[in-house]
């Protein structure tokens, strides 16, 4: 993230949901989040949050850009779980 970033800042970003590509690279869903978090921490104008992600909703107190939530009046959200080194999502309703 960090090499992209010097090329560009994005004006606005859409923070979908925590996912695990290129998790190898990660020994934690925390740095994962960290790192998907520099995206919005360089934004220039506006960035959009999962509400329904607890790893997102508890991170936004960090984020120092203008931003909003969506999702908001789902009722829904992501459970992670890692098991024989990899981590997996759910999706509780």
């Amino acid at each position: 993230m960090d090499f992209l970033l010097s090329i560009v800042k994005p004006d606005f970003s859409i923070f979908t949901k925590m996912d695990y590509i290129h998790v190898e690279n990660f020994d934690s869903i925390e740095d994962i989040l960290e790192e998907k978090m520099k995206l919005i921490h360089e934004t220039k104008d506006y960035s959009f949050i999962n509400y329904s992600d607890e790893y997102q909703k508890d991170y936004s107190s960090n984020i120092f850009v203008d931003y909003s939530y969506y999702n908001k009046d789902l009722n829904y959200s992501f459970e992670y779980k890692k098991s024989n080194n990899k981590i997996y999502s759910f999706i509780t309703i």
